[in-house]
């Protein structure tokens, strides 16, 4: 049996940090100066209801609750031609900047690629956000 509708949709969340300065000394001088300095560090797998993260706001004050302030890359499962049949894809990468003390959240989300301005978001069904 599939999914259907309501059922709640399986997440996997990292935190975006920097690169320790020990790990910067395994890449070759010349990379060095040309890599990202960034990793990405699990953080959990969540089952969500779709109706909680149906919006860009949505999103943002999922993050904001759970995991507070910092970057945070959003992906969740598709069909993939790997040995398991599934990948992970980029639903989002969110920052979250600043809570005020009235609950507001004050963040930016980033979609799958600065080329697209359409979010992969787009081709789910509970996606109230636009293009």
């Amino acid at each position: 049996m599939g999914r259907k509708r309501g059922d709640p949709i399986k997440l996997m969340v990292y935190e975006q940090v920097d690169m320790a300065k020990g790990s910067m000394k395994h890449w070759s001088r010349q990379l060095r100066a040309k890599i990202l300095k960034k990793v990405y560090k699990p953080v959990e797998r969540v089952d969500i209801d779709p109706r909680e993260i149906d919006t860009p706001e949505k999103i943002k004050e999922f993050v904001a609750e759970r995991y507070g302030r910092g970057t945070f890359d959003i992906r969740g499962w598709s069909h993939g031609k790997t040995k398991f049949r599934v990948k992970l894809v980029r639903l989002a990468l969110v920052t979250i900047t600043n809570i005020t003390p009235e609950g507001k959240v004050v963040g930016l989300i980033q979609y799958t690629s600065r080329k697209c301005r359409s979010p992969r978001l787009v081709r789910y069904w509970f996606w109230k956000g636009g293009h």
